[in-house]
């Protein structure tokens, strides 16, 4: 997972339409469109990259490539 340190970083996934993901926040430890997070106050944000924000990188369950490729 990468993290997101920054407005920058958030504005980054929301132009590469990323998920994002706080996993230290009960109401944000669920994939969310960045979009969606860009939209929240300051201070909220705030907290949110201090508690620890990440692009959401879904893990493959079969242990082999994404999207059934070979």
């Amino acid at each position: 997972m990468r993290p997101i340190f920054t407005l920058e970083g958030l504005a980054w996934a929301v132009k590469n339409k990323k998920a994002v993901i706080v996993p230290r926040s009960h109401p944000w430890s669920k994939p969310k469109p960045a979009a969606v997070l860009i939209h929240q106050s300051g201070a909220r944000l705030l907290r949110l990259f201090e508690m620890g924000m990440f692009v959401y990188s879904p893990k493959n369950k079969k242990g082999g490539r994404q999207h059934g490729r070979n």
